[in-house]
């Protein structure tokens, strides 16, 4: 049995449909089908049944899912290497792209000054693929927004919030959000990201704002250059870090109540780099305050 099977089986199973399981995945619908027909044949029972949208589990299916949360759980022991992080000098944090580009560097700064014999290597992605390859074993850590759902046996601690706020060329007239996204075409920042495109897609639909959408972006840098360009308004976080926002620029707090995005740390419970996790913490609290 190939294990990416069963991964792509618990992406389906969490995310509710084919398609939101490739987004996480990074595969088509197709590769997804693929995986989950493979496994299908495999257990000689359909997992899904298809017939109804979404798709739901099967009595199987259920079956299944409990066991292969357990069968991935063993699998990741089995590839952690023994020797801690501590010991080899090497500490594999992930991170989402906002945050690497907002509060991480200076929060390493800190943990650099503190840990000076450890390595840190960064990978960056969606906090979904984060949240996956910590469970796995691949990261030690991750640094990104809040989830709704913390998996069982991952441990999260909040390091600080972030508003959000709508963001606009400063000759443009508004006195609050609502008018400013109905003034200039909306700047899009990817629709699946947990603490930013969610929020605001979600915020949207609840107060039945309607927008004329320029472009869906997957960097804040790209998505204030278009609005300092007076091509859009966009919906972003005030990121703690110095001058957030380039000169031409005004904003307004976003959301009836403001909206903001809780920023924190995930990792295994029984990771063998727990004491350089809860340094990593630290280190972004104070990086949090200072800046």
């Amino acid at each position: 049995m190939d294990i990416k099977n069963l991964e792509t089986f618990l992406a389906v199973a969490r995310h509710g449909s084919f398609s939101e399981a490739g987004k996480a995945l990074g595969l088509s619908r197709s590769g997804i089908s693929i995986r989950i027909a493979t496994l299908e044949e495999e257990f000689g029972t359909p997992l899904f049944d298809r017939d109804t949208r979404p798709p739901k589990l099967t009595r199987e299916g259920r079956f299944v899912l409990d066991h292969a949360r357990e069968m991935l759980a063993v699998w990741a022991r089995m590839k952690r290497r023994e020797r801690s992080s501590e010991e080899t000098g090497l500490f594999n944090l992930g991170t989402v792209q906002t945050v690497m580009t907002g509060l991480l560097p200076f929060g390493l700064s800190l943990f650099r000054d503190r840990f000076p014999q450890i390595r840190v290597v960064i990978r960056t992605g969606l906090a979904d693929e984060l949240d996956a390859m910590v469970r796995r074993g691949e990261l030690d850590a991750a640094v990104q927004p809040q989830s709704d759902n913390i998996h069982p046996g991952l441990t999260w601690q909040t390091i600080c919030r972030e508003p959000l706020v709508v963001a606009a060329p400063s000759e443009v007239n508004g006195k609050d959000d609502a008018e400013l996204l109905s003034a200039l075409p909306f700047i899009r920042y990817r629709r699946i990201a947990w603490g930013l495109g969610r929020a605001t897609e979600q915020e949207f639909a609840r107060r039945g704002i309607e927008v004329t959408t320029l472009a869906e972006v997957d960097s804040i840098e790209a998505a204030l250059n278009l609005v300092r360009n007076g091509l859009g308004v966009a919906v972003v976080p005030w990121r703690r870090m110095p001058d957030p926002f380039p000169e031409g620029i005004r904003f307004v707090p976003f959301g009836d109540p403001p909206q903001a995005r809780t920023l924190g740390v995930l990792w295994r419970e029984d990771v063998a780099a727990s004491d350089l996790v809860r340094g990593l913490c630290e280190a972004l609290e104070d990086a949090a305050r200072e800046v």
